[in-house]
């Protein structure tokens, strides 16, 4: 890296604040955080121009950094770079600015669950319901790749219904074919995060609902079980 006192003050100011102070340091899914200072398992360029992590990166606890949305730490495990921490969103002063109910996290100004029980799309609506929240709603881009990262991070591998579905005649182009269960829908200017080739199911006689699919979008039977990620509001 650069080795100026400018850039220095550069990194720390623009890339490397830490906007959530705590001593948090277990991720999601219980891995213990890699300290900041540590190149151990994984490698990284967290680090000023003297070798050391700024001020802001303390310890091993979980960090807002400036460039991710989210607060989250490398972790001690070698199959898993990085994970997100549950830690209550912090605004800028911070503050708490609403809790998550028992089973929720903090994520994007909302507060997600992944449920591993797989449902059809409909029973994992009314889950959801019964708890106060509705399917997941990744409507912005920003938040669309907030919850993929969560998703990954949590067993990409696995398919989710997000709280989206055809209605009316299917069309990929047609506006309004596609909406989200507030009953908004889906327009065309819209950020769509749809898998290349997505949707595909033209011809189907079948209801179609979305699914996170290899981290995308993806559409399939309304029928089928999958796992689901429901969504509220902080308290």
């Amino acid at each position: 890296m650069k080795g100026s006192r400018n850039y220095y003050e550069d990194v720390v100011t623009h890339r490397y604040g830490a906007s959530c102070r705590g001593t948090v340091s277990v991720t999601v899914t219980g891995k213990t955080c890699q300290r900041w200072d540590s190149q151990t398992p994984h490698e990284h360029d967290y680090m000023t121009s003297d070798g050391f992590p700024p001020h802001e990166l303390e310890e091993n606890y979980c960090r807002k950094t400036a460039d991710f949305a989210e607060i989250w730490c490398f972790t001690t495990d070698p199959t898993t770079r990085w994970e997100l921490c549950d830690v209550s969103a912090c605004d800028e002063e911070n503050k708490q600015v609403g809790a998550c109910q028992d089973g929720y996290m903090p994520l994007g100004g909302a507060c997600i669950r992944l449920v591993s029980i797989k449902k059809s799309f409909w029973d994992a609506q009314k889950s959801c319901e019964a708890e106060g929240a509705t399917l997941a709603m990744p409507k912005t881009k920003k938040f669309d790749l907030t919850l993929r990262a969560l998703v990954r991070s949590s067993g990409g591998q696995y398919d989710h219904w997000i709280g989206m579905r055809e209605t009316g005649s299917f069309s990929k182009h047609v506006l309004g074919s596609w909406k989200w269960v507030d009953g908004s829908s889906l327009a065309i200017h819209d950020d769509q995060g749809w898998s290349p080739g997505e949707p595909n199911g033209y011809n189907s006689r079948r209801a179609l609902c979305v699914q996170y699919w290899k981290i995308m979008w993806d559409d399939g039977y309304c029928s089928e079980e999958k796992r689901y990620i429901c969504q509220s509001r902080p308290a």
